[in-house]
């Protein structure tokens, strides 16, 4: 079976879902950024939705806050790819996403 590049619409319906979902575990809501194919517009059928989960700060908690983002995932869609990103600790990756993400 063939499967169907999504349209941008279509997946940042599905980031604009992913969001509605995380929201409510976070004291402050996320700044919430789809990256890579789909927000440059090249996604292919094999494309991902890549989805930047943007804290002000998640000191020692990273690695449960990101399985929490993952298993978030079964409720809209396993083409999400959460990434969870601090303000207080930018990466070269943040710096892109920041510069060519699409706010949700």
């Amino acid at each position: 079976m063939d499967r169907r590049t999504l349209t941008r619409d279509e997946a940042l319906e599905l980031v604009r879902k992913y969001k509605r979902v995380i929201s409510a575990r976070f004291d402050v809501e996320p700044k919430v950024m789809m990256f890579g194919s789909y927000s440059k517009g090249y996604a292919n059928p094999d494309s991902d939705i890549d989805v930047a989960v943007i804290v002000p700060t998640y000191g020692d908690s990273k690695f449960e806050i990101s399985k929490k983002l993952w298993r978030d995932v079964r409720e809209v869609s396993f083409l999400i790819e959460p990434v969870l990103m601090a303000e207080d600790r930018q990466s070269p990756l943040y710096h892109d996403v920041m510069r060519t993400g699409v706010a949700v």
